[in-house]
């Protein structure tokens, strides 16, 4: 980027000078982690004006940069045409490759500076890196070290030694102890099923720790166990994705996608094919491969993949989006080398990166509607004599357990290849939520996120303990779970809050009760609401 007489932009110009200030003033800014550093989360890092050692007027000259390609070559040719000490020799070439190399991976964003901070991202591959070799350049040289060079995963089997933004990705991933996932898990408002979050935190526990040894500690993939598959079984509504996303992607912070198995279909038939799932894992961990290939795939309906199949496990018939999807993710489920599409597009010229699926936990939900009926009907035809009390309550009932996911057998009855669920390492039942805990996530969840909505504008929010009640009974009804808690609050406020955010009035509170078994909503003052409760009480 020029201006005019073929002269630098200003702005580059203070931009590279910015650079240079920050390097001086904080010699070791990228790794490892500086005190007077804030991390929020694990992907991107605050430092305030005051902390960089620059004024507020040299952050806003380099206000809203765009990096471009163009950018990238000039600040590498800048950078070697100052012959300053700190950027030197080291800056030159390699920083000018560097960005090149970038630029033709597209790994560019926008770094944005206000008058009181600035951020940059790990999901701008070109920042960081620019930093890292700017802190390089600012330590004091060492004649007789050599730089460390990567070293390939042990047992990995790759040519591609892991990278130093990888292994340090790799080095913040949180390593919390089951316990306290499950614990945060609860404080995150996450209610019931205790024994499928044991399992579900133990299996994360696991998988942070083993991406540690091998790629920290050099312990090969062959001395270990390898990773874990789950099938998260229950009814819907009762928590299996939501706990996936809540724990993968909030608490932990790992590349983590949910997809609708559904919309897929074998290679070579029109629809989505099985391996864009790790397309959308690539752009999930903002289109890094390494990253991605340390990350979560959660395959949501997955019973409603089952397929028509003889005794022996091979369909009957050709079926490209139930056996046929079956057979794709076969191929994933194991340790392959997969060559996935940079991004979601049926283009014929999208770039591929080749991925491993050796270190991606794949874990499937599924309703499995009528199974536990079927897999106890099975089991009491195996019992001596016919139509015992065991065996026709134990064949009635809805709710599995562990005695009736444990078999093969009953899943190969339903439609599920033998293969695919040898693929899976433990098999993890749900119950239907209850009456109170549907009561404990209507009010502290669903009702709570909109009572600050309403609050943000002034509107207050009382609900009466009857219309809780009511919505959970009608909930169950349903048979929605708690996702259709959302739905039935929205319909018991839409009245009261159309009203409430067309007045003017500065006292207005949204009052929810029962009033001649119906749920009735109006907008009141926040006395005569608070009046109400009381008289409802």
């Amino acid at each position: 980027m020029r201006g005019a007489n073929n002269m630098p932009d200003p702005s580059m110009e203070a931009f590279a000078n910015l650079l240079g200030k920050i390097v001086a003033t904080n010699p070791r800014i990228a790794t490892p982690k500086p005190k007077d550093v804030s991390y929020e989360g694990d992907v991107r890092f605050r430092l305030t004006a005051k902390e960089l050692g620059v004024t507020r007027d040299e952050l806003r000259a380099c206000s809203r940069l765009l990096f471009t390609p163009c950018t990238a070559n000039f600040l590498g040719e800048w950078f070697v045409r100052q012959n300053l000490p700190v950027f030197n020799a080291l800056v030159g070439a390699p920083l000018l490759t560097e960005a090149r190399k970038s630029a033709s991976h597209g790994r560019f964003g926008m770094t944005w500076v206000d008058v009181t901070s600035i951020h940059i991202g790990l999901e701008f591959c070109f920042h960081i890196s620019l930093l890292d070799r700017l802190t390089d350049a600012a330590r004091p040289a060492e004649p007789e070290s050599k730089p460390a060079k990567a070293k390939p995963s042990p047992g990995s089997g790759d040519a591609t030694p892991a990278s130093d933004e990888f292994r340090l990705w790799i080095e913040r991933l949180p390593l919390m102890t089951p316990e306290a996932m499950f614990d945060k898990l609860g404080t995150l408002g996450y209610v019931g099923q205790e024994e499928a979050r044991h399992a579900v935190c133990l299996m994360a526990c696991r998988h942070i720790k083993r991406l540690k040894r091998i790629h920290l500690q050099q312990i090969a993939r062959t001395d270990m166990p390898p990773k874990d598959n789950l099938l998260l079984m229950g009814p819907t509504g009762c928590g299996k994705t939501h706990l996936v996303e809540l724990l993968f992607n909030k608490v932990l912070r790992i590349p983590t996608v949910v997809v609708d198995i559904t919309t897929f279909t074998e290679a070579g038939y029109v629809g989505d094919e099985v391996q864009d799932i790790l397309t959308r894992l690539l752009e999930a961990a903002g289109g890094r491969a390494e990253m991605a290939s340390a990350g979560i795939v959660c395959i949501d309906e997955f019973d409603k993949i089952a397929g028509n199949f003889s005794n022996r496990g091979s369909a009957r018939s050709k079926d490209v989006t139930g056996a046929g999807v079956q057979r794709e993710l076969l191929k994933m489920f194991e340790d392959s080398q997969v060559s996935v599409r940079t991004r979601q597009s049926h283009a014929v010229d999208i770039p591929r990166v080749g991925m491993r699926t050796g270190d991606i936990p794949f874990i499937a939900c599924g309703a499995f509607s009528g199974f536990a009926s079927t897999s106890a009907a099975r089991r009491a035809m195996r019992s001596i004599g016919f139509n015992t009390p065991a065996a026709t309550a134990d064949a009635s009932r809805e709710e599995m357990t562990q005695a009736d996911v444990a078999t093969a057998e009953s899943f190969s009855a339903y439609g599920i290849m033998p293969e695919l669920m040898g693929r899976f390492s433990r098999i993890v039942p749900f119950k239907g939520i209850g009456p109170s805990e549907l009561r404990t996530i209507l009010k502290e969840s669903v009702v709570a996120q909109y009572r600050k909505e309403l609050e943000l504008d002034g509107i207050g929010l009382q609900v009466a303990d009857a219309v809780l009640d009511r919505v959970v009974s009608e909930c169950q009804s349903c048979g929605t779970g708690a996702r259709g808690l959302r739905a039935l609050l929205v319909k018991a406020l839409e009245a009261a809050c159309f009203k409430a955010y067309s007045s003017a009035s500065q006292d207005r509170c949204v009052n929810v009760v029962m009033e001649e078994d119906q749920i009735v909503s109006s907008l009141k003052d926040h006395a005569s609401a608070e009046a109400t409760e009381e008289a409802a009480t």
